[in-house]
């Protein structure tokens, strides 16, 4: 340890202008004071940044569920449009089996007319014979009476009137056998005339039956076409839906993108906050240095004051220049700092654009709900009408089948009664029959009873007046059974088209029917099909619903984002004054210690640069290369003359060295380091990132075998 020089006579040249001092001490002392109010608004700025990021990412969240539920809306919108062409299908074969059964029951009530008609004339036709009947019973009786007087002429004529007798007893033989048939005529008759009004008021069942069916089948067609018509706006409800939906894609992508960019401009904020409060630790542990050489100073100034000694001087000075260094070393460091809070501000006023855009997105977005919404409110009150006709249809189509099985019921009664009709219209031709035999008989015992007659000769002209009576009796029953024979021929020609018609009718029926049947199942398919659309409708709106709240939900995240970011703006100013401040301060140093430092070199130190560096040190390094140094006294040694891209806090924490930042890629592969400016050799060469490229790459040189390599050699 050399001695200090002492016992020099105090000169003016020796020394310091105190009131310069004492201004460049105050001035360092105004820097240091702003260093506690940056830090505390540093790390304020940290933590508010945090919670902007999570509000964001809160908004984010929300975001995604509502764009989650337009997603299943938007399925299910497409999935009703795909089964939205078969439920058309099934409504226009609704409709076409509704026409069809219309056309049948329109052809079931001219059948049932024709019925009507053909039981009419059967009825005239029968009355008509009813009339030939009492004709026939009048006849039997005539020719009853002509038999009996013949039989008492011819009695009283005696032998010669026998001939003429036995005529008489073939007449009355005769008159037995057509009575009895026209004794059956009235039974058969009226059985037939009951048959044909029981067929007549079926008939007529049928025709207000089928009446009622018509209307009510019309009724469904109506009820159908509204159902259609219903159908078609819930189709294009749905359709609108999905054109919403897609529209809400674009606006949900620009949410998207601006939600990213705000996210992404939070976390560089932050990576750049973290930066600048790792700069920040540095200049506070550098701030200390200067703590420490403002203490020496006051050490040495005291000093100074007390001896007068030109060492003591000299002391002060090589603080000052100390000082000086640290300070000159701060500024370019706080001008690299007030970059990146630079950096950070326009970061900042990049994040304020977007807020104002993403609000008018959002506000698009919730228009596009609310019309979904009042899509939704039309489908589901025209499904609900819809499902109202098809319960009306429903019961028109179960009351339709049950008149149907009772119209068929009715048929099969008709069906029933034209079977006893054909039998008594077989009993019929057999009394027609006997009367046109009878009439033929009796118009040959006509004539034998006028030939028998005319052989008597005188005796016979007591019979001219039965013979005559014959004769016209003869005439009568060949007109009766002339008329009997058209008639029952026409009866059973009548007979014969109502029973076809009967059939026919029946046939029909049963068409009907299973149409009515066809009908129903269509129906049935038309209501799974609403209530498939009534049930996607109701979880649809229950989404709209969920989408409504979501928006008070976000309207809250959206205020908290806001105020967030308002808070991170302004104390990103604040914070950005304060540093304006120091540097300002840092930069005022060279307007006025040039006085103070000029004459420190004039008259305290005399020449610049030189000096000697005095360690106590227990060995002698082995040496001074940082590649090759591996003991404790070398490490020391090195340590003093060289420095590192970062090094250590009081404690264990990486801080900034000559590199003032750097960044990690994502696969963690690329490390880039940025330099101070203004670092200089000893020879007052500036360093480059060249230099920092050869230290490195000379570490790793095999031929150096430096065992320090390790330290870097994954790179």
């Amino acid at each position: 340890k050399e001695a200090a020089p002492g016992g020099q006579p105090d000169t003016a040249a020796s020394r310091l202008p105190q009131e310069a001092l004492e201004k460049y001490l105050a001035q360092v002392g105004r820097f240091t004071d702003l260093l506690p109010s940056i830090v505390q608004g540093s790390d304020q700025l940290n933590e508010m940044e945090k919670k902007h990021l999570e509000v964001i990412q809160d908004f984010s969240r929300e975001m995604g569920d509502i764009f989650r539920k337009q997603e299943v809306m938007a399925s299910s919108s497409t999935m009703v449009l795909e089964t939205s062409w078969d439920y058309k299908q099934v409504i226009v074969g609704t409709q076409q089996m509704l026409e069809e059964l219309l056309s049948s029951f329109e052809l079931a009530l001219g059948l049932n007319d024709q019925v009507a008609s053909s039981v009419e004339r059967l009825g005239a036709s029968a009355g008509q014979l009813s009339r030939l009947v009492a004709l026939m019973a009048d006849l039997s009786t005539n020719i009853r009476q002509l038999s009996r007087n013949a039989e008492i002429m011819s009695y009283h004529a005696g032998l010669s009137g026998k001939g003429f007798g036995i005529i008489a007893e073939k007449m009355s033989s005769l008159t037995g056998e057509l009575e009895r048939a026209a004794g059956q005529t009235p039974l058969t008759d009226a059985a037939l005339r009951n048959k044909l009004a029981a067929i007549d008021g079926k008939v007529e069942s049928i025709r207000a039956l089928a009446g009622s069916l018509r209307d009510n089948t019309m009724a469904v067609r109506s009820r159908l076409s509204g159902i259609f018509s219903l159908n078609q706006n819930i189709i294009q409800g749905f359709e609108d839906i999905q054109q919403a939906s897609e529209q809400q894609r674009g606006i949900r992508e620009k949410l998207l993108r601006g939600i990213a960019d705000i996210s992404g401009l939070a976390e560089n904020l932050g990576v750049s906050q973290e930066v600048v409060a790792t700069v920040l630790a540095t200049e506070v542990a550098d701030a200390g240095q200067i703590d420490f050489v403002r203490d020496q100073l006051a050490t040495a100034r005291k000093l100074e004051a007390e001896t007068g000694a030109v060492w003591a001087g000299r002391q002060l000075a090589i603080e000052l220049f100390l000082m000086r260094s640290k300070l000159e070393s701060a500024r370019s460091r706080w001008l690299d700092l007030n970059q990146s809070i630079a950096s950070l501000r326009q970061t900042v006023q990049n994040e304020e654009k977007i807020p104002a855009q993403l609000l008018q997105e959002l506000e698009g977005l919730f228009q596009g709900i609310e019309q979904i919404g009042g899509k939704l409110a039309s489908i589901d009150s025209d499904l609900s009408r819809t499902q109202a006709s098809s319960d009306e249809i429903e019961g028109k189509l179960s009351r339709a089948d049950e008149d149907l099985k009772k119209w068929h019921s009715w048929l099969s009664e008709m069906s029933d009664a034209c079977l006893g009709m054909e039998e008594d219209l077989a009993r019929l031709r057999g009394i027609g029959e006997t009367v046109r035999s009878f009439a033929e008989q009796i118009k040959l015992l006509a004539f034998y009873s006028a030939v028998e007659a005319a052989d008597m000769g005188q005796a016979g002209q007591d019979l001219t007046p039965l013979v005559a009576q014959a004769r016209e009796l003869a005439n009568r029953a060949n007109a009766d059974s002339a008329q009997l024979a058209p008639l029952l021929e026409q009866i059973g020609d009548q007979f014969g088209r109502a029973q076809g018609l009967v059939n026919e009718n029946r046939a029909l029926l049963e068409r009907i029917l299973k149409e009515v049947t066809e009908a129903n199942w269509s129906l049935s398919k038309l209501k799974e099909s609403a209530e498939q659309f009534e049930l996607i409708g109701r979880e649809t709106s229950k989404l709209i619903e969920q989408q409504r709240r979501k928006r008070q939900d976000l309207a809250v995240i959206y205020t908290a984002f806001a105020d967030s970011f308002q808070g991170v703006s302004l104390k990103l100013e604040e914070l950005f004054r304060l540093l304006s401040r120091a540097a300002e301060t840092l930069n005022m140093f060279g307007h006025f210690d040039a006085q103070l430092f000029d004459r420190i070199d004039r008259g305290l130190l005399g020449s610049r640069g030189g000096g000697t560096l005095r360690l106590n040190l227990n060995s002698d390094p082995m040496t001074l290369d940082p590649a090759l140094s591996t003991d404790a006294t070398s490490n020391e040694v090195v340590a003093q003359l060289f420095e590192g891209l970062v090094k250590f806090d009081k404690g264990a924490n990486v801080i900034p060295g000559i590199a003032w930042h750097w960044t990690i890629s994502s696969d963690g592969l690329t490390w880039a380091f940025h330099l101070r400016p203004g670092v200089k050799f000893h020879n007052g060469r500036e360093l480059t990132a060249e230099d920092v490229k050869y230290s490195l790459e000379r570490l790793l040189n095999r031929e150096l075998k430096a065992p320090n390599a390790y330290f870097i050699d994954m790179i």
